[in-house]
């Protein structure tokens, strides 16, 4: 697989300007200049051949997800059981690292089995994610009870309304009652 290096001509609005795309396999870089764009393609593929590249799989409920690296980063693909080994969704998470991907992941999976699942356990000894996770189901309840509790709701009001209801304790259940002080306690310098 060889280096090619390749002039292309954008058009930016009226005007158009030359830039050299770098590409080596299903890599590839975009920069003003020749050796500008050789350069960004060694990076990419320096960071592609370096760090950490264990994938993780999660089962939660009846969906799964696998986290993964390819060279432009981290993803993960998200699937439901009931559909055999094919997943639904493919998600590129980008340059970031590989805790960060999982944590994504992890809450993409608790977002989706709600309302079934929870997601509480799945998170579980992550605080801040715990914390994001029910001020999510907060906001989810709150903009159901506007949608449902009147006739003249659009959802630009019900969105509204739940942006200002979501942490108020009447849209969470006693077990995430219990988890949200529990994570705000553990998240506490002494």
């Amino acid at each position: 697989m060889p280096l090619e290096i390749t002039q292309e001509y954008k058009r930016l609005g009226k005007h158009g300007s030359h830039c050299y795309r770098a590409r080596l396999g299903p890599i590839d870089v975009i920069c003003p200049t020749k050796a500008e764009a050789r350069d960004a393609l060694m990076k990419v593929v320096e960071g592609a051949l370096s760090g950490e590249w264990t994938p993780a799989l999660f089962l939660y409920g009846i969906q799964y997800a696998l986290v993964y690296r390819n060279p432009h980063g981290w993803a993960f693909q998200f699937g439901n059981i009931a559909n055999g080994c094919r997943f639904d969704v493919s998600i590129g998470l980008g340059d970031i690292n590989r805790d960060d991907a999982i944590r994504s992941t992890k809450m993409h999976l608790a977002q989706s089995a709600w309302p079934a699942l929870n997601g509480l356990d799945l998170l579980a000894g992550d605080h801040d994610a715990i914390l994001d996770h029910l001020h999510w189901i907060g906001f989810q309840r709150a903009y159901i009870a506007a949608i449902e509790g009147q006739e003249d709701v659009d959802d630009h009001k019900a969105h509204t309304y739940a942006c200002r209801h979501a942490d108020e304790d009447d849209f969470l259940m006693a077990d995430e009652l219990i988890a949200r002080d529990a994570a705000r306690l553990a998240m506490r310098p002494f």
